[in-house]
């Protein structure tokens, strides 16, 4: 249980690292260089700032779950889990 939980903050922290990664990248595209523009959904310029508040919106619940995790992980370093073999 110890070590699935370290690897469980360990992925969580990987997947809030790429949100913040393609937040910024979001941030500073720039039309017509990294973009041609947007369709017809769009109103031309605010495709890439909303993905980017999004993606910046779900790194700070990950490192929000990732906080919660380690609570548990520290909480279930104090068990005596009893190992059982059939």
């Amino acid at each position: 249980m110890y070590p699935m939980l370290g690897d469980l903050t360990d992925a969580t922290a990987s997947l809030a690292q790429v949100c913040r990664q393609l937040a910024t990248w979001h941030q500073r595209a720039v039309d017509g260089i990294d973009y041609d523009g947007e369709d017809a959904d769009g109103d031309g310029a605010t495709g890439t700032v909303l993905a980017a508040h999004a993606l910046d919106d779900a790194a700070g619940k990950l490192t929000e779950a990732i906080y919660a995790i380690e609570r548990a992980h520290s909480a279930t370093s104090t068990i005596r889990w009893v190992t059982t073999t059939e």
